[in-house]
């Protein structure tokens, strides 16, 4: 049997994962469909300023990002991937996991690759493919995906001056496309399920609001179950989104009913002419490789329900870095992939362990 690991997805977590595992001198294969270092990262717009601290999207202590100033750009953080992999010396594999099968002491994988598809055998598998790959659409007649008017949050680059665009959605996608329109010389209006738009501002007290968000870091799972099985939209960052509405420069409207024609149709009978239709409604962690039968902790059966280590509750061995509550509260983001990582590489390593004996 194998004593090699897999692990998916060549973004943040699965870096920091391999990374980890390195530093637990686990032998491991790093693969990702694209082959390249930096996942959601070379899609987002370069230009987009994180919401966070660039010190809180640190993959390893002995490797900060860089940057003059408190916050950096998707583009400044893809330049740090991509230097965290040449200076951990990560190897990314180019193919895509299509499927995992549990075996008696371990996992088989079928890789795609050049349109081949080869099984591997491997001890344990790790997934770090995060959720950007799969964009949520509206259930909304003419958006319910991409068309000439219509896109999602993840490919908007930017507005034309005059345009008129309208974002779906409440979130912290939906704040930044709207304000990186309006900012662009576009019109703007929001349309909100609840008809309107909450934003959080970016300091408190002249510390930056995710320093505060640690001490959630501390609540068990256990005590944040809601959290984890009923996912509430995050509410957006104010940079400008608020002053925007007073200046009348950004219109929150209702529920859109329709596109059609270059036209919105809201639920209360308003019809708005639209040149663009930017849909800021989410992501799905997809895993459609995952095992049958495997134990889930939402509704909608799509986040696998883990350990403490991040290992599958019903299937040994599979492992999950970068989701929702697999470790911790913190764990979808860049600071609890950091934290996680470790703690993900000791669990494999003992896997490991007891599967080759």
């Amino acid at each position: 049997m194998s004593d090699r690991v897999l692990v998916v997805g060549a973004g943040p977590a699965g870096l920091a994962m391999s990374a980890a595992l390195a530093r637990e001198r686990v032998a491991h294969e790093l693969v990702d469909r694209d082959g390249v270092v930096g996942g959601a990262y070379r899609e987002i717009d370069p230009s987009l300023v994180l919401a966070s601290p660039r010190w809180f999207a640190a993959l390893t202590r002995d490797t900060p990002v860089e940057g003059q100033g408190e916050y950096v750009t998707a583009g400044e953080y893809l330049t740090y991937l991509q230097r965290f992999a040449r200076e951990k010396r990560v190897d990314v594999t180019r193919a895509a996991l299509v499927s995992l099968a549990p075996e008696a002491r371990g996992w088989s994988a079928s890789l795609s690759a050049d349109e081949r598809v080869a099984r591997q055998r491997y001890a344990a598998v790790v997934i770090a493919t995060g959720m950007w790959s799969t964009p949520r659409w509206p259930e909304i007649d003419g958006a319910r995906g991409p068309s000439d008017a219509v896109e999602h949050s993840q490919r908007f680059r930017g507005a034309r001056a005059g345009e008129r665009v309208l974002v779906i959605g409440a979130g912290t996608s939906a704040v930044e496309v709207a304000e990186r329109a309006c900012r662009d010389g576009a019109t703007v209006t929001v349309s909100a399920r609840s008809g309107r738009v909450t934003t959080v501002p970016k300091s408190l007290f002249g510390h930056d609001l995710h320093e505060f968000s640690t001490v959630l870091e501390r609540v068990p799972r256990w005590m944040a179950k809601g959290l984890c099985r009923d996912r509430k939209t995050v509410f957006g960052t104010d940079q400008g989104f608020e002053a925007m509405v007073r200046a009348r420069r950004v219109r929150v409207r209702g529920p859109v009913r329709a596109i059609e024609a270059g036209r919105a149709r809201f639920v209360d009978g308003a019809v708005e002419p639209v040149d663009r239709v930017v849909c800021a409604t989410g992501f799905r962690y997809a895993t459609p490789f995952a095992p049958r039968g495997m134990a889930t902790m939402d509704r909608a059966r799509e986040l696998p329900a883990t350990s403490d280590e991040g290992e599958s509750a019903s299937h040994g061995g599979l492992f999950f870095l970068g989701f929702p509550c697999a470790i911790g509260v913190s764990s979808e983001f860049l600071r609890g992939v950091a934290k996680d990582a470790p703690v993900v590489a000791r669990a494999v390593r003992e896997r490991v362990s007891r599967s080759t004996r």
